[in-house]
């Protein structure tokens, strides 16, 4: 089966740089990004696939994300691809892999207990099967998503593990696998204004939202708005009570990314539980 590159219109690329990407991407990072989206037939406009950049110690760092169902879409593109099989390995469980002839032996518990694991094993038509197991306590993360759905979770990352390894999938990181990034992490820079208030404190002056930061909420709003059939009009109002604005205009540099990465994180776990 041949599978269409995607491409993407000067439109889309203007589209992309002013509402998906971070507002801090260079444009050597954007053509990466859409280098990878055409390499893996991944679409973002939908979310198959997201930028970020954040700040450490070290530097600023660039990520391109997808989901567990985007690896199942990359898989699922090799016509040698034969199917992913994965289960939850739990407390009472008889759970045995055999690494020399690479089989599974897991049958349930008849009291099944904490969590323990999960493993997955990813078939292709021409090479042995990726058997991987993964440990819940080295992924488990204290976010809403993994404290109600543990066992859907973990058996995603499992599954990413196995079709990464099957399938010599490689820049992408999945998001079931790492923790809460920040889109923006504080790349605010504040400019001190060198004159003198009436107290004789120097005044601080703190850069203002982006035009890309600010076309991006809007998008972002409305998307939540739609998956979640919420009214846009009270996210607004959520919005501008918990920042202290009238306007989203008012917001800062450093709330607009602050901002942008709880809509995104909101955005995934909504479509994590609509699924």
């Amino acid at each position: 089966m041949e599978v269409a590159i995607r491409n993407f219109s000067d439109w889309e690329i203007s589209l992309l740089k002013s509402t998906i990407v971070p507002p801090t991407a260079t444009e050597d990072e954007i053509k990466l990004f859409i280098m990878i989206c055409k390499k893996y037939n991944l679409d973002p406009f939908s979310k198959e696939i997201v930028m970020t950049k954040y700040q450490t110690k070290d530097g600023y760092k660039t990520n391109f994300i997808t989901t567990r169902d985007g690896y199942l879409k990359i898989a699922m593109q090799d016509p040698g691809f034969d199917g992913i099989i994965s289960f939850v390995v739990k407390e009472g469980d008889e759970f045995e892999i055999d690494a020399g002839s690479l089989q599974v032996k897991h049958k349930f518990g008849s009291k099944r207990g904490e969590i323990i694991g999960a493993w997955a094993m990813a078939r292709h038509r021409n090479r042995p099967p990726v058997i991987v197991f993964v440990d819940f306590k080295e992924y488990v993360q204290n976010t809403p998503v993994w404290r109600q759905y543990p066992s859907a979770m973990i058996q995603k990352v499992a599954e990413v593990s196995a079709l990464r390894r099957q399938f010599n999938i490689s820049g992408l990181v999945a998001r079931e696998e790492i923790g809460e990034v920040e889109i923006e992490h504080k790349v605010v820079e504040e400019k001190k204004s060198h004159s003198e208030d009436q107290s004789g404190k120097t005044e601080e002056l703190e850069e203002r939202i982006t035009d890309k930061q600010l076309k991006m909420i809007h998008a972002l709003i409305n998307e939540y708005a739609r998956i979640t059939d919420s009214p846009r009009d009270e996210i607004v109002n959520e919005i501008k009570e918990e920042y202290g604005v009238e306007h989203s205009t008012d917001l800062s540099k450093e709330q607009a990314s602050r901002l942008i990465n709880e809509l995104q994180t909101k955005i995934y776990e909504a479509n994590i539980q609509r699924k």
